[in-house]
């Protein structure tokens, strides 16, 4: 008789899970400061090049006067 509760394996778990959670953790949480960093540094840029001035507040290059 087939019995897949003694031969079906796939979802049993050790001790490691744990530091390679943790690890998981840490990566999302440096990632999630670096993508904040990165936003700030595109305001910054954005009213630097467009605006003519040192800010890091969100700002749309839609409303410049640039140009013709």
């Amino acid at each position: 008789m087939f019995r897949p509760s003694k031969t079906l394996r796939d979802f049993t778990t050790t001790w490691r899970v744990l530091p390679i959670s943790g690890l998981a953790v840490a990566i999302g949480v440096v990632a999630a400061y670096v993508a904040v960093a990165l936003l700030k540094l595109i305001n910054f840029f954005t009213n630097i090049f467009f605006y003519h001035r040192l800010s890091i507040d969100p700002a749309s290059p839609a409303g410049n006067h640039l140009g013709f």
